[in-house]
């Protein structure tokens, strides 16, 4: 009976530290991802404290064209934005179209009002349809 009381400790012992170490091992390999997702990526989309043209990725060889959502009054116009190195941006208006505010909800109205980027016309294509219809 001792003998079978010793066995079983040590095999329940033996559990829990095999599945402490693998918990351990899980944390700090998703913490080193993560630390290095944040590292290398921004939040292009919107940035809360700063105009857009600063969220916009800047590349100090080639000039960069982006597109810029943003909302005024019932309509979202749409514009193109061509920023070259060392000089300021300039911004093209593109169209607009009418959404309907009253379903859209009070974060993104405060994301649209500072201006949302998309990098790719795909990527606005996508906004649009979330928002056009």
């Amino acid at each position: 009976m001792n003998n079978k009381l010793i066995k079983n400790t040590i095999l329940c012992i033996s559990v829990i530290l095999f599945l402490t170490a693998v918990g351990c091992t899980a944390y700090y390999a998703a913490a080193g991802i993560l630390r290095k997702t944040a590292a290398t990526e921004t939040a292009e989309a919107v940035m809360a404290d700063m105009p857009p043209k600063t969220a916009a990725p800047v590349s100090s060889a080639s000039p960069i064209d982006y597109y810029i959502a943003r909302l005024n009054g019932s309509n979202i116009e749409i514009s193109l934005v061509h920023e070259t190195p060392g000089e300021p941006p300039k911004e093209k208006y593109l169209y607009s179209f009418d959404v309907y505010r009253n379903g859209i909800p009070e974060s993104d109205i405060s994301d649209l009002t500072r201006g949302i980027i998309f990098k790719t016309r795909e990527e606005l294509a996508s906004f649009e349809e979330d928002f056009g219809s």
